[in-house]
């Protein structure tokens, strides 16, 4: 699955809410990392070596998410930031979710403050 290279997702993506079979082969793509909750949304847990390297890749979703104008839960708690997707407008996983999880784990790879 590759999305990172699309820009202007609002325009590109209908927002409808993906079936059982469309969640499951889109999240074999995304990989074990995420942990899937009962079709209704994804979520992971990103370490970081202290507060304001998490504080910045919070930052840095926050950037994407109002590029691709849709919004995760973020909760931070010292060097962990804990990250849940889904859309709220119909209670579920839409392609918007994955495409945001793809870019998500982008950010996360290219932050040098993370732990293994």
């Amino acid at each position: 699955m590759t999305f990172s290279n699309k820009k202007n997702i609002p325009e590109v993506v209908n927002v409808s809410l993906l079936d059982e079979e469309k969640i499951k082969s889109l999240y074999l793509e995304l990989g074990d990392s995420w942990t899937l909750v009962e079709l209704k949304f994804l979520k992971k847990n990103f370490k970081f070596q202290g507060f304001s390297k998490a504080l910045e890749f919070v930052n840095d979703i926050a950037t994407c998410a109002e590029d691709m104008d849709h919004h995760p839960k973020i909760t931070i708690d010292f060097n962990s930031v804990f990250v849940e997707l889904s859309t709220k407008k119909v209670l579920g996983l839409t392609l918007k979710d994955f495409m945001m999880a793809e870019k998500i784990d982008a950010l996360f790879t290219s932050d040098t403050g993370k732990l293994p």
